[in-house]
């Protein structure tokens, strides 16, 4: 984003939600891309409850793509 700072959302390898080693988040970027992972911040009963039931999946799609990824070059 021409080295500007921003705050925008991406997929990323990070460490924000346990058990999931990649995740959507707000993340600072910089002069050399993203200089800082935002926590998730405060959530609700009802978010904390649908990211406990939707974790199992989410490993799932990381784990296929990754082995996809092992498997292929660019």
């Amino acid at each position: 984003m021409q080295g500007r700072r921003r705050v925008e959302c991406c997929y990323l390898k990070s460490d924000v939600v346990e058990g999931l080693s990649y995740f959507t988040s707000k993340v600072v970027f910089g002069e050399n891309g993203v200089s800082k992972v935002l926590p998730l911040g405060t959530l609700s009963e009802h978010e904390t409850k649908r990211l406990e039931e939707v974790k199992a999946a989410l490993k799932a799609e990381i784990d296929t793509g990754l082995k996809y990824a092992e498997g292929t070059s660019l």
